[in-house]
């Protein structure tokens, strides 16, 4: 009975400390550069519980919505002290620098990726009045046609939108842009038969593809996507064709490396449970757990690509 109790003893006191000791540690922030809803906020929320118990500290989720994640973006950026804020964003931040003549930081230098998390494939789809099945009769069909097609995405400089203008660049095809305030309102003009083409990702638009209200002509991964495995990625019509939505968690220059090390790990084994996993494929997230320096590189080849597509495209700096 002594034993017993000296245990009981050592467990309660041992319970005491780690609560102390998240009691005591300044919570972690991640910062969503959005309004509560959709992806990266239904991202971040399933991530903190099971993030708070790998690193024994409170983790807590603030939106911070406004000027296409700049806002957000700035404020990790020029953080200082306790508290860490974490940026979790999607690629956006590789393409807002050449939508805008001037940002208040600089993505390479004023931020250190920290861990990537997770992708959302996107599908290239049709009304099904349209004419065509898949992406080579589609570039077929608008070469023959120019000026007839356009399509609708959730809003311009998304990589939705600039994944179809790298898609008429690589095909040499016209497909006018007509850009929306979210996935819901172009989607709707198009099941109406209104706009003949959208290009979204997977969860908004499953149920019309499978019901046969919308066709999908092609996916923007390089892999067949999970439940449309018989959609061919447009990289097997345009040799290294590759667009995601992917996301990823930045930290600012000011936190130590020891800290952003000890998320990163926390971060990848939290997106390679398979729990998680489960949970995330539902909402149509997949878990693709990187490290700060694999994010690091991915976001300098991004920057890059979308610094040549934004030129080629005509985009103007806002």
């Amino acid at each position: 009975m002594k034993i017993l109790g000296k245990l009981c003893g050592s467990l309660a006191l041992a319970f005491a400390a780690s609560t102390a000791s998240m009691a005591q540690s300044p919570p972690l922030r991640i910062i969503v550069p959005m309004a509560p809803g959709g992806g990266i906020d239904t991202l971040a929320r399933m991530m903190a519980p099971p993030l708070s118990r790998k690193l024994d500290r409170t983790v807590v989720v603030e939106n911070m919505p406004g000027a296409a994640g700049i806002i957000a973006t700035d404020y990790v950026a020029k953080s200082k002290g306790e508290g860490i804020p974490l940026l979790l964003t999607s690629n956006n931040i590789t393409i807002n620098p050449y939508l805008f003549k001037s940002l208040p930081f600089n993505v390479l230098t004023d931020l250190q990726p920290v861990a990537k998390t997770t992708t959302m494939p996107m599908l290239l789809l049709a009304h099904p009045s349209v004419p065509v099945n898949d992406v080579q009769e589609l570039i077929g069909y608008a070469k023959a046609n120019p000026g007839k097609l356009s399509y609708a995405s959730p809003g311009t400089g998304t990589p939705h939108h600039l994944g179809m203008e790298l898609l008429k660049i690589r095909a040499g095809i016209d497909l006018a842009h007509v850009p929306y305030k979210g996935t819901p309102p172009g989607l709707v003009d198009v099941l109406g038969g209104h706009v003949p083409l959208i290009v979204s990702v997977v969860t908004p638009v499953a149920e019309a593809v499978r019901s046969g209200k919308l066709k999908a002509l092609g996916t923007l991964e390089k892999q067949p996507v999970a439940g449309f495995e018989t959609v061919a990625p447009l990289a097997r019509t345009l040799s290294g064709f590759e667009v995601e939505v992917w996301h990823g968690v930045y930290a600012s220059r000011s936190v130590p490396k020891a800290t952003v090390d000890q998320v990163s790990r926390a971060v990848r084994e939290v997106m390679a449970d398979p729990g998680m996993a489960e949970k995330l494929n539902a909402a149509g997230i997949v878990p693709q757990p990187g490290t700060g320096e694999e994010l690091a590189a991915l976001t300098a080849d991004d920057l890059k690509k979308w610094e040549k597509v934004v030129q080629q495209a005509g985009i103007k700096p806002e």
